[in-house]
């Protein structure tokens, strides 16, 4: 499906995209950073971590708050409608 856009709002479109893409990188490089500096985690730390996410999403979502989460193990973990 091809949508057309006014200008500016491409302009505004565009430069999200671009800022998620740019934190995206940033967050991975702290994780690379992390795991240098700390080691891979334990399979009990991955667990936990992904109960502590799963927990965090199904709070109310709040405006500007994640409501979906890839996990390291490639799971999605997602806030119910």
């Amino acid at each position: 499906m091809q949508v057309c856009l006014p200008e500016d709002l491409y302009q505004q479109v565009k430069a999200r995209e671009l800022r998620r893409q740019d934190l995206l990188s940033e967050t991975e490089s702290y994780l690379v950073n992390l795991r240098t500096k700390l080691g891979e985690p334990s399979p009990g730390e991955q667990a936990r971590a992904e109960a502590w996410a799963r927990k965090a999403i199904r709070q109310p979502a709040e405006k500007g708050r994640m409501t979906k989460l890839v996990l390291d193990s490639g799971a999605i973990a997602t806030s119910p409608k």
